[in-house]
């Protein structure tokens, strides 16, 4: 086992070949500190995407009222770890751990209200990890999509990430 430990074996009970996705989405919503400090939720998760919500309240607001690019940030990286659970549940008991190696954000206007962020990874990771029987790293790409009440996009963020396989 890794530095991380079984990161993942939370979500493993109710993953498998009949997932749960509540049951997923209930234990996402629990396991992040920081997301549930600021009250930044999973509100629908599902095999292709995860849509998480990002308050309009003042703590998460920068110098000039609108939604902070960290809370923003908070919101999309929540959001896509948690769409890799949803799309690779059948697989959770072989994932140990997965971490941002790199990102790339881009906001495109002032976000205010509340934001929802909608993600998705690349399947190429989630059939890769399915056909590989041996353990190692895994390379998973994901994208965030960030918009305002009025459907309007305010950012996008593209996630590298690197997973433990077992």
């Amino acid at each position: 086992m890794s530095f991380f430990g079984k990161a993942y074996e939370p979500f493993v009970p109710f993953g498998g070949s009949d997932p749960d996705f509540a049951k997923l989405r209930e234990v996402a919503n629990g396991l992040a500190p920081h997301t549930e400090h600021n009250d930044i939720r999973i509100i629908d998760l599902d095999a292709e995407r995860a849509v998480a919500q990002i308050p309009d309240v003042t703590h998460l607001h920068n110098h000039v009222g609108t939604v902070h690019a960290a809370a923003l940030y908070l919101g999309a990286e929540f959001c896509a770890a948690a769409a890799f659970v949803g799309t690779a549940a059948a697989h959770l008991e072989r994932v140990e751990w997965m971490v941002v190696r790199d990102c790339r954000a881009v906001y495109t206007r002032p976000a205010t209200g509340t934001i929802t962020a909608t993600a998705a990874v690349d399947l190429r990771a989630v059939r890769e990890l399915a056909a590989r029987g041996e353990p190692g790293r895994l390379d998973v790409d994901a994208k965030a999509v960030l918009r305002d009440p009025g459907g309007a996009v305010v950012g996008k963020v593209y996630f590298d990430y690197v997973c433990q396989i077992s």
